[in-house]
């Protein structure tokens, strides 16, 4: 019976936020609680413009060309990383800050990124697992072995047989033909 009241009287108090909720919305005063996960646009801007100095600049053909600032991955592409790490057991992703070499041999089909990537900056996903040690959790990064779809964990044997590691993002510059928004000033009040 008291668990009764109490699956009662807590169904009650949802349904009382739900409405204080959508009255709150309809009025236009939103009463969202603060995400410590999340800024706001305007921190998101300072932090943007902040990077923007750091990032610095790639010479292509004598050419000072500012450095890449945001890489953009599909949402098919985000799924199957996903998928992926599901599938193997992962519990999260850890995003490495790289660079492209400034130049490689070969041509399509090599391996090497466009042109118009090398020396800019870039992004790898890597996938990791929790692992416990000594009671610490460690998110352990991990690599999916070269497409099979299997996984492996790190070890010195990467270095002997390396994996994959999701790259190619779209960097933006140099090619920003999808308009960034956090890249452009904010906007005036």
């Amino acid at each position: 019976m008291k668990k009764l009241f109490y699956f009662l009287a807590g169904s009650c108090l949802l349904t009382a936020c739900d409405k204080l909720v959508a009255d709150t919305q309809a009025l236009g005063i939103y009463t969202a609680v603060p995400d410590p996960f999340k800024v706001s646009v305007e921190d998101a801007y300072r932090m943007v413009a902040n990077y923007a100095p750091r990032a610095g600049y790639v010479v292509h053909d004598g050419d000072s060309l500012p450095n890449t600032r945001a890489v953009w991955f599909s949402a098919e592409r985000l799924k199957f990383i996903l998928e992926q790490l599901e599938i193997d057991g992962g519990d999260g992703i850890r995003m490495y800050f790289a660079a492209y070499d400034d130049s490689y041999d070969g041509g399509p089909g090599t391996g090497a990124p466009p042109p118009a990537f090398w020396g800019h900056n870039t992004l790898l996903l890597v996938p990791t697992r929790d692992s416990v040690a000594g009671g610490t959790t460690y998110h352990r990064d991990y690599f999916f072995a070269g497409g099979s779809g299997l996984s492996v964990p790190m070890s010195a044997a990467m270095l002997a047989a390396p994996s994959e590691i999701e790259n190619r993002g779209n960097v933006c510059p140099p090619l920003c033909n999808d308009d960034p928004t956090l890249l452009q000033p904010p906007p005036s009040p």
